[in-house]
């Protein structure tokens, strides 16, 4: 949400409210959704896969003298979105497993998804669920948190800042 908006609150039947939190606190805090989720997203993306790597040997082809956010990444970003989803869903199963109690008892109290559910920070979520992140793996999910957040959205990053983090994780890299 950007800063200084007002986030539009539904009018929800006072009568239904009960039932509504109900709902959502047993849809939300149900390990299965985030793993059947992450498994409808690895779906769509292995949809893509046969393009992938038909994008990126035509993006090597360009990439000669060209900067690699310049270039279209054709589906590979969206596939990459996908797949950084699937990864965040999975980790989030793995937190709703260790911690749904606790979830659903602040739930109750202030009808909130946990904000460390409202996270696309795949490094951290990973810690939180007790795997061990090397360098190698920071990397990777450092990528797979730029889909996430704006790569397969954005031709770049929301703010320009950002950027900078960005040319040091460029999705077209070491093409052979």
């Amino acid at each position: 949400m950007a800063k200084g908006k007002a986030k539009k609150r539904v009018k929800i039947d006072p009568e239904w409210e009960l039932v509504i939190k109900r709902n959502y606190a047993a849809a939300c805090f149900s390990p299965n959704n985030w793993l059947y989720l992450a498994d409808d997203l690895i779906e769509c993306a292995t949809i893509l896969e046969s393009r992938v790597e038909e994008t990126f040997m035509r993006a090597r082809a360009r990439a000669r003298g060209v900067s690699a956010t310049l270039i279209s990444q054709g589906p590979s970003a969206a596939h990459f979105m996908l797949i950084a989803y699937a990864v965040e869903n999975l980790l989030k199963a793995a937190q709703v497993r260790a911690r749904g109690f606790r979830y659903e008892e602040e739930f109750k109290d202030d009808g909130q998804m946990p904000k460390e559910l409202k996270t696309h920070d795949l490094v951290n979520l990973a810690k939180m669920v007790g795997l061990k992140v090397d360098l190698q793996s920071e990397d990777l999910l450092r990528r797979l948190e730029q889909c996430a957040v704006w790569r397969g959205r954005y031709p770049v990053p929301t703010a320009y800042p950002e950027l900078a983090e960005a040319l040091c994780f460029p999705m077209v890299t070491n093409i052979k």
